[in-house]
């Protein structure tokens, strides 16, 4: 397709506009090792999710780290999580411990805008370039009317027993599904963002976002393939914890505290990622109804963040003022955490409109992988769980548990 990302370049990336776009069973979009890359250079500085495996810590010892892009890597050292969920575009990060400087190149960025019908009978895939220590998966943005097809969608990360990167980022617009990517249960069989590894080594799975027009915050699927990964890797969504508005006003939530979590550290410098929490909610008023329940809460979707501000889709000036507590976190029409999943959001709140994609139902909402939040409410939805089910919610809230 393209050359990959060297380092001091201008991020590649391929974006295809057309009414109707077919893949045949022969063909493929190949993206695979299309993103970072150190051009060989041991230990230098390969994407935002990468540090040089001799960055100092702890006083100057050496810190093996691993790459990180929508899911973390699989060691315990591993770097912060970058990109949007809902619009991802980023280059996937390279190995970040390369052995003799051979590096393996993180997953390269597309987009496909299909104004009708996008049929995948073959594959498209943006993958880390496989084995070593693991580079992350890339980014997929697909809008189209339909998706249709016998095919499949990747962004998985790569790596070895010894390590792995992390998962990418799948979003998909679309009204209809039909075949392999059928809505529900064929969209999540088909699409797939897995951290990479092996053994004991497994990074985390990345991020696959759903919208169909109709749904009002769209769909999440964090599913790492029965791969347990590795302690301390997970899904992870960083935020700042509650905060004081500096003001508000009819679009936007400012705060001078927000601006450190729109950077990425990058070796012994800052990578700016902006629009970090495009597609997160923000209660602009926590205290707002004095309940624990989130149902009686009300929430904005992020539309673009940058540096200290939340640029919002609605007025949060109709139930807030500048020094109210805000705190920021998830919101979906159907949340799937499955397959050994984690997701990792201990300072935020998780508001679940219907349930899970499994069940198809907007009664039941089962859980069988871990979650880490501060509140989550799952809309009077029946909570069950499966022999996965793991991490501490600090308030659970559903039809058979109160809040």
């Amino acid at each position: 397709t393209h050359p990959r990302t060297y380092i001091g370049e201008s991020d590649k990336k391929l974006y295809i506009t057309a009414n109707n776009m077919t893949i045949d069973v022969t063909s493929s979009i190949n993206l695979e090792g299309k993103g970072y890359d150190s051009y060989g250079l041991a230990y230098e500085i390969v994407g935002p999710g990468a540090l040089a495996y001799n960055t100092k810590t702890n006083g100057g010892s050496t810190s093996i780290r691993t790459a990180s892009h929508g899911g973390d890597g699989s060691y315990s050292g591993t770097n912060e999580a970058y990109g949007s969920f809902a619009k991802p575009v980023e280059l996937g990060a390279a190995e970040s411990y390369p052995s003799g400087g051979n590096v393996r190149a993180g997953g390269g960025a597309l987009r496909l805008d299909i104004s009708n019908i996008l049929e995948v009978n073959g594959t498209i895939k943006a993958t880390g370039e496989p084995g070593g220590y693991g580079a992350t998966g890339g980014s997929i943005w697909i809008n189209t009317n339909t998706i249709d097809g016998t095919g499949s969608i990747s962004a998985n990360g790569s790596g070895s027993t010894s390590q792995g990167g992390g998962g990418g980022r799948i979003a998909v617009y679309f009204t209809t599904g039909l075949n392999n990517f059928s809505y529900p249960t064929g969209l999540t069989g088909s699409l797939s963002a897995l951290g990479g590894g092996g053994g004991s080594k497994w990074a985390s799975a990345g991020t696959i976002y759903l919208k169909q027009p109709t749904q009002t915050y769209g769909d999440m699927i964090i599913n790492n393939g029965g791969n347990n990964s590795a302690a301390g890797s997970y899904t992870r969504f960083t935020i700042p914890g509650l905060n004081s508005s500096s003001s508000i006003s009819s679009s936007t939530v400012n705060a001078s505290s927000i601006f450190g979590y729109e950077m990425v550290q990058y070796s012994y410098n800052n990578y700016p990622i902006d629009n970090r929490f495009q597609g997160y909610c923000v209660q602009p008023n926590v205290g707002e109804n004095g309940t624990a329940s989130l149902v009686d809460n009300t929430f904005f979707r992020v539309t673009s963040s940058v540096d200290t501000q939340l640029i919002l889709s609605g007025d949060p000036s109709s139930v807030a003022s500048g020094g109210d507590t805000f705190r920021l976190g998830l919101c979906f029409d159907n949340l799937e955490v499955s397959g050994n999943g984690k997701l990792y959001m201990p300072g935020g709140d998780i508001y679940v409109l219907e349930g899970d994609l499994s069940n198809n139902d907007t009664s039941t909402f089962h859980q069988n992988g871990l979650i880490e939040a501060n509140t989550m409410d799952v809309n009077g939805a029946t909570w069950t769980t499966g022999s996965s089910a793991a991490g501490t919610i600090t308030t659970q809230c559903a039809g058979n548990i109160g809040c």
